[in-house]
């Protein structure tokens, strides 16, 4: 929905948010209105390049001259795709210098793609031995939508493997890409439900990502399919129960109070006292919600 005006001033922000070591969210890439998402994403690629994923700021001129130069072979494509107004993926892509892959994690990757049953407790084990080497490449199993598919090798269960394992593994760096596969998979898929089983596996350390869907994304759908697992990752967080309280306080007559209600109950944060209160006489709550709401107000002692 938004102008090309809004497009291009929130393209400039990517930038200014770089400078200020401040890290661009995935999602405004998707969201962004159509014409405007190609330099969106040559834009994201570039800052994540020169600030390691758009973690770190930019840092002194003389420290950042010599990291250019050294990524000389990357940058100039990007820069090039700039000043072109094109976005060559496949040219930047092959222009990176890859990183050689550990003969020990290529061997347990491989072994994820055995079918339902491949992910054993002794294989889960190996991975925890070489957890920080393995994790970006779990990370790259689960984004990869070629694999999700039922005829894919390993018939679409190396990906879900994958988001267990990274749930198993307790690895909050890639709470980002987890939240990324709920937003990209079928809700109808197991790796849908997976990879926010996994989410909430990491508990706090995964509140962050999701807190930035609810802050930045226009996806209504995405945004009550994560309210239970808010509830769950937010408690002790003032801006979890605000968003859940906002979220359900804006629900149109066709979306699922439910799901909100879930987080907000799961939170056990007494402010969202009065808005769980008011969801008694909510007619399109199911009863088992409403049964669930009295068990949450009579744990937090409030009489209804």
């Amino acid at each position: 929905s938004q102008s090309p005006v809004e497009a291009k001033l929130a393209i400039a922000s990517v930038g200014a948010m770089a400078l200020r070591g401040c890290r661009p969210w995935w999602g405004w890439s998707q969201e962004i209105c159509p014409p405007l998402r190609p330099w969106m994403r040559t834009i994201m690629a570039f800052v994540d390049s020169v600030t390691q994923d758009g973690e770190r700021p930019f840092m002194t001129v003389a420290r950042q001259r010599q990291l250019w130069a050294d990524e000389a072979a990357f940058t100039g494509p990007l820069l090039a795709a700039l000043r072109d107004g094109r976005c060559a993926l496949t040219r930047i892509q092959f222009s990176q210098r890859p990183e050689p892959a550990d003969a020990r994690i290529d061997g347990l990757l491989f072994r994820l793609f055995g079918g339902k049953e491949a992910l054993s407790a002794d294989l889960g084990a190996a991975f925890a031995a070489h957890r920080d080497a393995a994790v970006p490449h779990l990370v790259g199993l689960a984004l990869d939508e070629r694999l999700w598919e039922s005829k894919s090798i390993g018939e679409g269960w190396a990906p879900i493997h994958a988001v267990d394992l990274l749930g198993d593994l307790g690895a909050s760096e890639a709470a980002d890409a987890l939240v990324q596969t709920v937003a990209r998979a079928d809700s109808e898929d197991l790796l849908y439900d997976h990879a926010l089983l996994a989410l909430c596996k990491m508990g706090g350390a995964a509140l962050k990502p999701v807190l930035e869907v609810m802050r930045y994304s226009g996806n209504r759908a995405l945004k009550l399919a994560l309210a239970p697992t808010l509830g769950l990752l937010g408690r002790g967080s003032a801006e979890a129960c605000h968003v859940l309280m906002d979220l359900y306080n804006t629900l149109s007559e066709r979306e699922d109070p439910g799901l909100v209600i879930m987080g907000l109950i799961d939170l056990q944060d007494r402010e969202a006292i009065p808005v769980l209160k008011a969801a008694l006489r909510n007619r399109r709550l199911l009863p088992m919600d409403r049964d669930e709401i009295q068990q949450a107000l009579a744990a937090m002692e409030v009489l209804v």
